[in-house]
């Protein structure tokens, strides 16, 4: 099996944050699980400190991991099964951006890497 993970960058609607994060935590996360590809999901939100200065148009990030051995199946599979789930109220509808990303490379640790002289792990 392939291993995917969906990333929907999002925002909430002025005012309705306490709603997105209920919303998200107690409705969505556990509706999601009926997709039986679905490995696991996590939510970030945008840290005070960037490496760039903003604005930034997103501030809320869930990573959705799952494999498949058909990605096309399983995103029509997920699209029927999104139908009949919850529909968030709170999320701005104008700053979603939902994207499927496979990797390309292996995950690479430090201890992946050949030691550096003058350097301690």
């Amino acid at each position: 099996m392939r291993h995917y993970k969906l990333l929907v960058l999002a925002n909430a609607k002025d005012g309705e944050e306490g709603e997105f994060h209920r919303w998200y935590d107690q409705v969505h996360v556990p509706e999601m699980f009926a997709v039986p590809e679905l490995l696991g999901i996590e939510r970030f939100e945008l840290a005070p400190a960037q490496r760039t200065p903003g604005p930034h148009p997103h501030r809320f990030l869930a990573v959705y991991d799952f494999a498949t051995d058909d990605l096309q199946a399983t995103l029509q599979g997920w699209a029927a099964k999104s139908a009949a789930m919850t529909k968030p109220s709170a999320v701005d509808p104008d700053s979603r951006v939902v994207l499927v990303m496979q990797p390309i490379s292996p995950r690479v640790t430090r201890r992946d890497l050949p030691a550096i002289p003058g350097q301690t792990s």
